[in-house]
């Protein structure tokens, strides 16, 4: 599609889904299609811990994990803190880790929302909000989502739909535990 179409679009893009370049509207259309597959394996991304620890995807624990994206403002995303700890307990004997990735921009938010609501699990962030590596390299254009990935970081699942992950969950479990 020549660019010149693509931006009598551009306007619309940036209302429904806040993409600021013609760049971000033709990754949307072309390149999340080329990178974002099922089975292939994600980029070795980086964040950094509560502590300011850097760490990245290689280093993460867990034959499964599962990265859910979430902010210290989203209602919807804090709703989902009793069934992400439940999905790892649940599932930890098939080596489910899980791992809140933040997407908040201000560490401090982030640490205060960690305190707050409880979260158990080991907490991530590339402190650049909506803008960071991995939130755009999934074009995701809301929050909760998540990605499951296997050991070798190859994508198994990603979205926001909750269900498809625990029934995913449920057919490794039996996969592992005949």
């Amino acid at each position: 599609m020549p660019d010149t179409v693509l931006q009598v679009f551009l306007p619309c893009f940036q209302k429904l889904f806040k993409i600021t370049s013609l760049e971000d509207v033709k990754y949307r259309l072309y390149g999340f299609k080329q990178n974002v597959v099922v089975g292939k394996k994600v980029p070795n991304f980086s964040f950094f811990s509560t502590k300011l620890n850097k760490t990245n995807l290689t280093e993460l624990d867990g034959k499964y994990k599962l990265l859910v994206f979430w902010a210290s403002w989203c209602v919807p995303c804090i709703a989902e803190i009793p069934i992400l700890d439940s999905l790892e307990k649940i599932y930890s004997s098939i080596g489910l880790k899980i791992y809140p990735v933040n997407i908040d921009n201000e560490k401090s938010a982030w640490e205060k929302s960690i305190a707050k609501y409880n979260f158990s699990c080991t907490h991530l962030s590339q402190l650049s909000g909506n803008k960071s590596p991995i939130f755009k390299y999934f074009a995701f254009s809301s929050i909760p989502n998540a990605i499951l990935l296997d050991v070798d970081n190859k994508l198994l699942l990603y979205g926001p739909e909750i269900k498809k992950y625990f029934d995913l969950l449920e057919k490794l479990k039996k996969q592992n535990n005949p």
